[in-house]
Order: structure tokens, then sequence, then C-alpha cells
């Protein structure tokens, strides 16, 4: 019989790894590194377990793991090229977002509209201007009454009371 000797492959510890072993050495619990980092804990805990895809994009994730590199004081040239290979790895295995894109091919139906109305309004309104000149033009449209304001009384006063 023959003995199976055991190979055992070391592998690299993750970014994030390394970042919560550094912060279990300093006896520093997650909620304390969130308050001296001023992120909400489960972003801490997603910086811890390499899920960059919870930290909104590349720019956010890479800004909250340089905080809390160099407030572990681990090396931060070495760290952050760790975490943009894990970075690149995770964006190239992460599935296309589908976009919904708004077609603007065709006739722009809002915009006619739109302009359909408007047009009617100041139509409206010119036909109204127009009639009440004319009214006050051939006399058929006179005051009615004077007005005269008092102390805190309105008072219409017909011409044939005077």
């Amino acid at each position: 019989m023959s003995e199976v000797d055991e190979v055992v492959i070391e592998q690299a510890m993750s970014a994030g790894e390394r970042l919560r072993i550094a912060r279990e050495e300093k006896k520093l619990t997650i909620a304390e590194v969130a308050a001296q980092l001023r992120l909400v804990k489960t972003y801490v805990e997603h910086l811890e377990n390499g899920q960059w895809e919870h930290l909104h994009g590349r720019a956010y994730a890479r800004g909250y793991f340089s905080s809390y590199v160099k407030f572990l004081n681990l090396p931060e040239h070495e760290m952050l090229s760790a975490f943009n290979h894990e970075y690149k790895t995770v964006a190239s295995e992460a599935p296309a977002i589908k976009r919904f894109d708004i077609e603007t091919k065709g006739f722009p139906w809002f915009s006619f509209f739109f302009g359909l109305i408007a047009l009617g309004i100041a139509g409206f309104a010119y036909q109204q201007w127009y009639q009440n000149d004319k009214l006050v033009e051939y006399g058929l449209s006179e005051p009615q009454g004077e007005v005269t304001f008092s102390d805190s009384v309105v008072e219409v006063i017909d011409e044939g009371d005077l």
C-alpha cells in the first residue's frame, strides 16, 4: 500500500479577509469601525466579505476600501492592487444590466399635443379679447356703475341714484 501525500495549496487571502483579520487583531467590532469611518455597518460587512457589487459602484467601493485600509494602517498600495484585481474579477462575472431606452423615433406625440393645446388656449384668449374690444368700441358694453371704496365697505352706486 502506498501512502498518499496530501498536497495543500495555499490560497492567498482576499482583500476583505485581510481587512477582517486586521480588525480582529486590533480588537475592534464592526460597529466601532463603522462609527470611525462614518459608514453603515452593512458596508463594512460588504467590504470584509468582498461583496463589492453592494457598494454602489467602483468609485464608492474603492473609496470605502481605501478609508478602511488607512484606518487599519495596512499597506495601502498592496491592498489597493488586491482590490483592483478582485473588483475586475467580480465585474467580469456580474450579469449585464439590461437597460431600457425610450425610443425617440417616430412622431413626437407629446410635443404635438402640447403645442396644439397651447395654440388653442392662445386662440381662445385672442377671441375673447377681440370680442370685448369690439363691444366697447361700438358702445354695446358700458360700465354699469361706479365703484367707490370707503373704510371697509365696497358700494356700487348706479348712475340713476345720483
